[in-house]
C-alpha cells in the first residue's frame, strides 16, 4: 500500500477521535485509510462500500465475526468494529508496508523479484497463520494476495478477512470480491477446502520470486478457464521448486501439501539455485539428496496411508530428468552382440492358406483398445464370423469392458467375449486375509482404492486374478474349446475360403507391463494358459506374449509406469531363468510349473510413443491390431512363425522380440488427420473472419482471434456484400422505426398514454377539476398545471428533469428501451449463426447501427434544443400576456387556453424528443455491451481455434509413406477446402448448434459443450475429407509410385535397437482387384519395388503393410534403460513386485549398498496410492 497524496474525496463519516489522514488503498470491499489516532498512534481505517446492511457489508461483517476469536502474531489484529453512519468501519494497526510494495521495490532496481530466502521467510510467517486459522477455527482466508499480506517489523501478517469462509458451515456460498489471479479452482466452483489458501500461497510464492505467474490470462474468463483446466507454466521456477509448486497447485486438493507450512518447509529444504547460480549441479544434487535423507530419517518424507506419488514435476519431466550423481545411477551392462543384422528373407508358400485355432487374451486398458480394433477389422474383412479365432477380454474396470461392449457399434465385443475380475472391499477378503497375506502385503490388502480398480499398482493386478482364479480359468478353457471344436472350423473355412489347421493352437497375450491389472496378472495368465493347454491335450500349443510399455500423456503417471515396467522384466526373467520354477498359487487353484518352463514361448516387447496422447494411442493400438490380423487370418502367419522358430539366442541371458508394422492406411490416416484439422480450423475460422490454406497449416497462429482487426479492415475468406448488410440494417431500422422520426413517435405515444391518451382532454380535464374545487383559475395557475404535467423545476430549463406526470422520462420509456434493445441484440446475434455473416457480418453490423443511433442521439439534441428554444419563448409570450391583464384574478380566457394548449404540445414534442435521444443513447450503450460480447466470444472462438491447432501439432506426419503423397495431395485438397469447410459448416449450423441454441450459446456454454462441439467439427471434417481422398483415387496413385526398397525397411525398422538384434522384413500386399496386361498397372506394388530380403505375402483382405520383426533383443539394458539407468527407481520397483513371497531374482547385482532412495523427496503428486514401507 503506497502512501499517497490525498488526492481522493474523504469518506463522509466521522469516527470521534480519528483523523483521516490519506488513502492508502481500495478494493473489491472497501477503501482503507490512514488515520491519526487518540494518544497519537496511527491506525488504518477500513471503509465497507455500502450501507452496514447492504449485502456487501453485511458479508464483511459476518467473516469478521468469524476471526474475532482467532489470535495469532501474524494476523492484523482488529482493534474496533462499529458502524458509524450507516456505514461499516474497521480499525486495525498499520503496517509498514504490503508485500506488493516489497515486490515493486525489487522490480524497480532490476530484480526478477524478492530474493528467495527473503520471501520464503514471508512465507513461512503467513503459513503459520493460515494453518492456525484452517486447523484451529476451520476457516480459510481465500484472497491471498500479496496486497492482504502486510509487512511489520519484518514479519508478514495476514489482513484483509472479506472472504474468510467457515468449512464446517456448507450452506454458506462464496460471495464477489475473490481475486481470479489467485483463486484455486474449487474456489471458482464455490466448493473452498483446507487446501485453497495453500494453492493462493503458491501462486503467489512464483510471481514474488520470478515476477511471472504460473496462469497468464487477461480476463476473469480466461483465468476461471485455466485455473480449472490448464496446467500451471512453471518454467520461471527454479528446477527444485517445480515439482513442489506443481503439487501445491494441483487441481485435486488432496494431492495438496497436507498444510501450508509443509509446503513452505519442502520450498525451503530446496538448495537455493535461484540466488546463486554459481553453485556445482553435482553439489546440488547431493544437497538434495542429503535433505532426501534427512526426511527419511525422520518420518516426514511420506505420510501413513494412501498419499499419492510422483518423482518428476516438471512440465517438461519426458525429456528434463532430474541430474543424479553418479552413485545413483545403475551400470547398463554391455551386450556381448549389439550389432544390428539383417536376416534373408523367409520362404513363403502363397498356396498354403490354412488358418490355426488361435485365442487372443486381451488384458486392462490396452487389452481392450486392441481387441475392440481387431474385432472390427475382422467384422469389415470377413463379413462374417470366425469362430476357430476367440478373443477373450479380461480387466478390472467394469466401465471399460461395458465400453467395448456396446451393442450399438459395429464390431463390438460381445459379452461372451469380456471378464471382468472386480476388486472387492478389503472387509469382503476378511475370510481368506491369512491365504492372501502369504504372498501379498497387508497394506496392499487394506488400502485398496475405493474405485475398486488397480489404479496402477501391480499387487492389486494379481489379486484381482488371484481371487477370480477358477472363473478365469473355466472361461478360457471355454474359448479353447470353441476355437478347436470342428463346428467352428467348418464356420471358419466357409468364410475365409481356406482350411483350418487344428493339429496345433497358438494363443496370443495382449497386455501393458505400464499399468496395473495386466503387469500385475498377466505372467500367472501365461501360466494359466500353458497348464489349460496340457490338461486339454493341445499339445504342440505356442503361447506368444505381446507387450506394451508406454508413459502415459500425463506426468504424474509415467513415473510409476517406468517402476512398473521394470519390475515386471525383473518377474519375467526370474521366470524365464532355466533354473527357475513356477511356484503357482495353492490357495487360488493355479498350478506350479517346473524349472526351466517359461511363462511364454515368445515374448515382445513394444516400446509406444512416451506421453501419447489418445489420437496417437489409438493408431498404435490399431497396427498391434493389424499384427495379429495377419497372424490369424493370412500367409503371412508363415513368416511370423518361421521368425520365431528360426535359430535361438546366442546368449544365455534372457532375449525379447519386437516389431514394428508401417501401414497405407497410417499413412492416410496420418494425412486423414492433417486435411481434418485443416478443414476443422477452416470452420472456425470462417466463423471468426479469418483464412486458412492447407498448405500452411504449421504457420498458422490461432491468437490472430483473439485481436481481430478493425471492422472496417477485415478480410473475410467470403466476405459478405457490404451493400446488402446495409440494406439489411437499413430494413431493420424502417420495419422497427428505430429513426429519429420513428423513435419520437414512440415516445411520444409512451407519454400519451400517461394522459388517458389525450394530452389536451387530459389538460383540461385538470383545469376543470381545479375550478370545480372552487379555486381560482387564472393564466398564471393554468401556466403552473401546464408545467407541473413535465417538470418540476423552473420553467426556463426545459431539459433537466424533465418528468412525465412526476416520473422521469428515463423511468417512462425505460420498458420500451429495453424492448427495443432487446430486439436489436437478437437481430444482431442472430447473423452469428448466419452461414453468410458470422463474427464479421455481427462485428459490422454493430458498427454501422452503431453509428446510425450516434447520429439520431445528435440528431434528437438538435430537436431538443429547438423545441426548448421554442417552449422558453412561448412561455415568455404567455407571462407577458398575464401581466398586461389589468385583472390578475381574471380567469383565463378561450385565446389564453388555445395558447395553453399550444404550449403543452409543445413541451410534448420537447419531452418526447428527449425520450428519443435517452432510447437512442440506450441503444448505443447496448450496443457497445453487444461489441464486447462479441470480443469475448471471439476470444471463445480462439480457444476452440486452438484446440484443433493443438490436436493439428500432435499429428506426426513423418512417415516415409506420406512423403510420395504430399506433392499432389496436397494442392488437389486446397483446391477444395473452401468447399469443405461449408459443407462440414453447414451441418454443423443444422445439427450440433440448433440443437444448442445457436453459435453463441454453443462456443459461450460450459467446455463440456464445447468438446462436444469440437468433436463434432472433428468427426464430420473427418468424413468429408475421406470421401474427398476417395475420389482422388488414392490407392491407384500409390500403385504407380516408385517405392525404394531399402528405404521402405529402414522407415520399418521398431523401437529398442540400440543393443543390436536380427531382422526380417516383410511386405503384404492386397492381391489386385482387376489386373490388367499393363505391366505398369498391375495392382499396388510388385516384388521389384523391395529389397531382396523382404518376404512378400498378398491376401485380398490385407492392407497395404510393412513390418519388421527384430529377435534377441537383451532384455537388462532395455530394461535399465526405461528407469533411465535409476537406482532410485529400480528400488522402487521391488516394492510393486506382483508378489512378497518370491525372492525375486534381480536384474543387475548391486555393488555397493543402496542409497536412500531419492523418489522420497520427490513425491508431490499423483492419481495413485504410494507404496507402503517395506520392512
Amino acid at each position: 500500500m503506497n502512501d499517497k497524496p490525498d488526492s481522493h474525496q474523504r469518506p463522509n463519516v466521522n469516527i470521534p477521535g480519528y483523523t483521516l489522514l490519506d488513502r492508502l488503498g481500495v478494493g473489491g470491499y472497501g477503501e482503507v485509510w490512514r488515520a491519526s489516532a487518540p494518544g497519537g498512534l496511527t491506525k488504518a481505517v477500513k471503509f465497507v462500500f455500502g450501507q452496514y446492511n447492504e449485502k456487501r457489508a453485511s458479508n464483511e461483517l459476518k467473516a469478521l465475526d468469524k476471526v474475532l476469536e482467532a489470535r495469532h502474531p501474524f494476523l492484523l489484529s482488529l482493534e474496533r468494529i462499529e458502524v458509524l453512519e450507516d456505514r461499516l468501519v474497521i480499525i486495525t494497526e498499520v503496517a509498514d508496508e504490503s508485500l506488493k510494495d516489497r515486490f515493486d521495490e525489487c522490480i524497480n532496481r532490476g530484480e526478477n523479484g524478492i530474493p528467495r530466502e527473503e520471501i520464503l521467510g514471508y512465507l513461512r510467517d503467513a503459513a503459520d497463520a493460515l494453518d492456525f486459522l484452517s486447523q484451529q477455527h476451520s476457516l480459510q482466508h481465500l484472497d491471498i494476495k500479496p496486497e492482504n499480506l502486510l509487512l511489520l517489523a519484518g514479519h508478514v501478517k495476514v489482513a484483509d478477512y472479506g472472504l474468510v469462509k467457515d468449512l464446517q458451515n456448507t450452506q454458506v456460498s462464496l460471495v464477489g470480491g475473490l481475486t481470479p489471479l489467485y483463486a484455486a479452482p474449487e474456489v471458482f466452483q464455490g466448493q473452498p477446502s483446507k487446501h485453497s489458501d495453500q494453492y493462493s500461497l503458491a501462486v503467489l510464492y512464483q510471481e514474488m520470486l520470478t515476477g511471472q505467474l504460473p496462469f497468464r490470462g487477461t480476463t476473469a474468463a480466461e483465468l476461471t478457464l485455466q485455473h480449472l483446466n490448464e496446467a500451471p507454466d512453471l518454467s520461471s521456477l527454479p528446477e527444485g521448486d517445480r515439482y513442489l509448486v506443481a503439487r501445491a497447485l494441483a487441481k485435486n486438493t488432496d494431492r495438496r501439501f497436507a498444510t501450508c507450512s509443509e509446503f513452505v518447509k519442502a520450498l525451503s529444504g530446496q538448495a537455493s539455485t535461484w540466488a546463486s547460480q554459481s553453485q556445482p549441479i553435482a553439489s546440488q544434487a547431493r544437497e538434495n539428496m542429503s535433505n532426501a535423507s534427512a526426511e527419511a530419517k525422520t518420518g516426514s518424507a511420506l505420510r501413513p496411508g494412501l498419499v499419492t506419488q510422483v518423482f518428476d514435476s516438471s512440465p517438461d519431466a519426458a525429456s528434463i530428468e532430474p541430474v543424479m550423481s553418479k552413485s545413483m545411477l545403475l551400470s547398463t551392462p554391455t551386450p556381448e552382440n549389439s550389432e544390428v543384422e539383417t536376416l534373408p528373407a523367409l520362404p513363403i508358400d502363397l498356396t498354403n492358406t490354412a488358418t490355426r485355432p488361435t485365442l487372443i487374451l486381451g488384458i486392462g486398458g490396452v487389452g481392450c483398445e486392441v481387441l475392440s480394433r481387431l474385432k472390427q477389422q475382422v467384422v469389415q474383412r470377413c463379413k462374417g464370423e470366425t469362430p476357430s479365432v476367440q478373443m477373450l477380454l479380461i480387466d478390472t474396470d467394469g466401465s471399460a469392458l461395458a465400453s467395448a461392449c456396446r451393442a450399438n457399434r459395429a464390431g463390438s465385443l460381445t459379452n461372451e467375449e469380456k471378464l471382468e475380475l472386480p476388486l472387492r472391499r478389503p472387509q469382503e477378503y476378511r475370510d481368506r486375509a491369512e491365504k492372501i497375506q502369504r504372498w501379498l502385503s497387508r497394506r496392499w490388502l487394506y488400502n485398496i482404492p475405493r474405485s475398486l480398480e488397480t489404479e496402477g499398482l501391480r499387487p492389486l493386478g494379481r489379486l484381482a486374478l488371484v481371487d477370480h482364479a477358477q472363473r478365469t480359468l473355466q472361461r478360457i478353457r471355454l474359448s479353447l474349446t470353441a476355437a478347436t471344436d470342428p463346428a467352428s472350423a467348418e464356420q471358419t473355412a466357409e468364410m475365409l475360403g481356406g482350411p483350418v489347421d487344428p493339429s496345433s493352437v497358438r494363443v496370443f497375450v495382449v497386455s501393458s507391463i505400464s499399468g496395473g491389472t495386466g503387469s500385475g496378472m498377466s505372467i500367472d495368465l501365461g501360466y494359466a494358459v500353458r497348464h489349460t493347454l496340457e490338461r486339454m491335450g493341445l499339445t504342440g500349443s505356442e503361447v506368444t506374449g505381446l507387450f506394451t510399455h508406454s508413459l502415459g500423456s500425463e506426468t504424474r503417471q509415467s513415473e510409476l509406469a517406468k517402476v512398473n515396467a521394470y519390475s515386471w522384466l525383473t518377474e519375467f526373467r526370474h521366470f524365464s531363468q532355466p533354473e527357475v520354477a513356477y511356484p503357482g498359487d495353492e490357495g487360488a487353484g493355479l498350478p506350479g510349473f517346473p524349472a526351466g518352463v517359461a511363462p511364454f514361448d515368445n515374448t515382445y516387447l513394444l516400446r509406444w510413443d512416451d506421453r501419447m496422447g489418445q489420437e496417437e494411442f489409438g493408431r498404435s493400438s490399431e497396427a498391434l491390431a493389424e499384427y495379429l490380423y495377419l497372424n490369424a487370418f493370412t500367409p503371412a502367419e508363415q513368416f511370423f512363425h518361421g521368425c520365431r522358430q528360426s535359430g535361438s539366442a546366442t546368449s544365455s541371458e534372457t532375449t525379447l522380440r519386437t516389431f514394428n508394422l508401417e501401414r497405407l492406411s497410417a499413412a492416410e490416416e496420418t494425412k486423414t488427420e492433417r486435411l481434418t484439422a485443416a478443414v476443422s480450423r477452416q470452420v472456425v475460422l470462417n466463423w471468426s473472419g479469418g483464412i486458412a490454406g492447407c498448405g500452411s497449416q504449421r504457420a498458422w497462429k490461432p491468437s490472430a482471434l483473439a485481436e481481430q482487426t478493425p471492422v472496417e479492415t477485415q478480410q473475410d475468406p467470403q466476405p459478405t456484400d457490404t451493400n446488402q448488410l446495409v440494406h439489411g440494417a437499413a430494413q431493420l431500422i424502417a420495419q422497427s422505426q428505430l429513426n429519429l422520426d420513428g423513435l419520437g413517435s414512440a415516445t411520444r405515444e409512451v407519454m400519451k398514454a400517461r394522459f388517458d391518451g389525450k394530452v389536451d382532454r387530459f389538460f383540461i380535464k385538470t383545469l376543470s377539476a381545479v375550478e370545480a374545487a372552487g379555486k381560482l383559475l387564472d393564466l398564471s395557475t393554468a401556466k403552473r398545471i401546464a408545467d407541473e404535467l413535465f417538470s418540476d423545476l423552473h420553467v426556463e430549463n426545459f431539459e433537466k428533469g424533465v418528468r412525465i406526470m412526476g416520473d422521469p422520462v428515463e423511468r417512462v420509456v425505460g420498458p420500451l428501451g429495453l424492448k427495443l434493445a432487446g430486439d436489436l441484440r437478437r437481430w444482431l446475434l442472430e447473423k452469428l449463426d448466419d452461414r453468410q455473416e458470422r463474427l464479421p457480418g455481427a462485428k459490422r453490423a454493430v458498427a454501422w447501427l452503431q453509428d446510425h443511433f450516434e447520429t439520431v442521439v445528435r440528431d434528437a439534441q438538435k430537436l431538443v434544443d429547438r423545441l426548448g428554444t421554442q417552449a422558453a419563448s412561448t412561455t415568455q409570450e404567455i407571462l407577458q400576456a398575464s401581466s398586461t391583464k389589468g385583472n390578475a384574478n381574471e380567469v383565463v380566457t378561450p385565446e389564453q387556453l388555445e395558447a395553453l394548449l399550444s404550449y403543452v404540445r409543445l413541451r410534448l414534442d420537447h419531452a418526447s424528443a428527449l425520450a428519443a435521444r435517452v432510447l437512442a443513447a440506450t441503444l448505443v450503450s447496448e450496443l457497445r455491451s453487444l461489441s464486447e460480447t462479441l470480443v469475448e466470444f471471439g476470444r471463445h472462438l480462439n480457444h476452440v481455434a486452438e484446440a484443433i491447432q493443438r490436436s493439428d501439432d500432435s499429428t506426426d506426419d513423418d512417415s516415409s509413406l506420406l512423403r510420395p503423397l504430399d506433392e499432389w495431395l496436397d494442392p488437389a485438397m486446397k483446391a477444395c477446402l473452401p468447399k469443405l469447410a461449408s459443407e462440414v459448416d453447414e451441418t454443423v449450423h443444422v445439427g450440433f448448434l440448433a440443437e444448442n441454441g445457436g453459435l453463441l450459446e454453443t462456443v459461450m456454454s460450459n467446455s463440456r459443450v464445447r468438446a462436444g462441439l469440437l468433436t463434432t467439427i472433428r468427426d464430420l471434417s473427418r468424413e468429408a475429407v475421406q470421401r474427398q481422398m476417395q475420389q482422388q483415387n488414392l490407392n491407384d496413385r500409390i500403385a504407380r509410385e516408385t517405392i525404394d526398397g531399402d528405404q521402405a525397411n529402414q522407415a520399418a525398422h521398431p523401437e529398442l535397437l540400440e543393443y543390436g538384434g536380427k531382422l526380417r522384413y516383410l511386405a503384404v500386399l492386397p492381391k489386385p482387384a482387376h489386373p490388367t496386361s499393363d505391366a505398369s498397372d498391375r495392382g499396388l506394388v510388385t516384388d521389384t519395388m523391395f529389397a531382396e530380403e523382404t518376404a512378400l505375402v498378398t491376401d485380398p483382405r490385407a492392407e497395404f503393410s510393412l513390418c519388421c520383426e527384430a529377435a534377441e533383443l537383451p532384455l537388462v539394458p532395455l530394461a535399465v534403460d526405461i528407469i533411465n539407468s535409476r537406482r532410485d527407481y529400480a528400488e522402487y520397483a521391488a516394492r510393486v513386485h506382483s508378489r512378497k513371497d518370491i525372492d525375486w531374482l534381480p536384474l543387475i547385482t548391486p555393488v555397493a549398498p543402496p542409497s536412500v532412495p531419492v523418489w522420497e523427496s520427490l513425491c508431490y503428486n499423483a492419481d495413485v496410492p504410494s507404496l507402503p514401507q517395506m520392512s
